[in-house]
Order: structure tokens, then sequence, then C-alpha cells
């Protein structure tokens, strides 16, 4: 498990996301990930090896989009068992641990229109309003 980065404390701004299709991306990448990982834990026939394949390249086209930094966040959180890696915020409150997230998280976050990372669970976190801006 030496290939596991340390969770990181504290909120990090991550690029701003430029479109929609940014944060599209991330809740994308969210989903696809959802069925790897229930792919991957029955793939006992051809036709789901196939599946996971397609997956998979479907997964690395959507990982082409998404900013380096938050993807490396969004990867973090992954591999430290964190599902979802990237949630909505409703307020000031992280919707993956429920956490109250602090004025200064939350002002870094509506001003920069940037993601973060959660400062309680790591996870990157993202505004439902930047889709619904479009």
């Amino acid at each position: 498990m030496n290939d596991v980065a340390p969770i990181r404390s504290g909120s990090k701004a991550h690029s701003r996301p430029e479109r929609r299709d940014d944060v599209e991306a991330v809740i994308a990448l969210v989903g696809l990930d959802q069925e790897i990982a229930l792919t991957e834990a029955v793939a006992a026939s051809a036709e789901l090896r196939e599946h996971g394949a397609d997956l998979a390249a479907r997964r690395k086209a959507i990982t082409n989009r998404i900013p380096p930094a938050t993807l490396e966040d969004y990867e973090n959180a992954l591999r430290h068992a964190l599902f979802p890696a990237a949630v909505a915020t409703r307020g000031r409150v992280c919707w993956g641990c429920f956490h109250g997230l602090s004025g200064a998280v939350t002002a870094e976050f509506r001003d920069a229109q940037a993601f973060v990372c959660c400062p309680h669970c790591e996870r990157v976190l993202f505004n439902p309003d930047w889709i619904e801006r479009r």
C-alpha cells in the first residue's frame, strides 16, 4: 500500500472550473467509478470483463477533461476508500461527511469558484450551482 498518498489536511483551492463541463466531468467520473467498482467486484464472465474495459476507456476520456490538481485529489480520495470521491455542498455542509464547513472554506469555495477539498473528509467539493448557472 505504498502507492497511497497521505491525506493532506486543510482545504486547497484548485483550478477554477472554466466550464460547466468541468463540473459535469467530475460528477460523471464519480458515477463511472462506482460502476467500475461494482463491475470489478463481480467480473466473473467475459461479458462483464468487456464491459469493464469499456468503462475504463470511458473513464480515461473523462479524466483527460479534469484539471490535473483536481484529478490528483479525486484519485487520492478514491485510494483512501472515500466513495464518492467528489460531492456537492449544500449551504455550508459537505454532503460526503456531513460536517459543517468553516466560513473561510466556504468563502474560498464561493469567491474563487474553484474545486476545494473538504478539510474533514478530503473529498473534492463542488457547488451544484455551477451546473445550474449555465
